[in-house]
């Protein structure tokens, strides 16, 4: 699902700094998984910038879901490449 929403909004990314999305981890039906979505977001000049939360599976405590902050990869907010 995450693929088809990036891909409708491809515009809108061109304007914009920061992207938050939820991503998976683990296969459950047709949905994308978390190297789709980096993939696609770099494709699109974004890279991962902030793991805000997670989800696991309650059954066995497997990491399902998380959501990523992607930013552009010439924001002024990571242009100091400083520790």
């Amino acid at each position: 699902m995450a693929l088809e929403v990036l891909d409708g909004g491809a515009k809108s990314l061109d304007y914009s700094e920061f992207c938050l999305l939820e991503v998976l981890l683990l296969v459950l039906d047709s949905t994308s998984l978390i190297l789709e979505v980096m993939n696609c977001m770099d494709d699109n000049g974004f890279q991962s910038y902030d793991i805000c939360k997670f989800i696991r599976r309650p059954f066995d405590k497997a990491l399902y879901q998380g959501d990523l902050l992607f930013i552009k990869m010439d924001s002024r907010f990571i242009k100091d490449r400083r520790w």
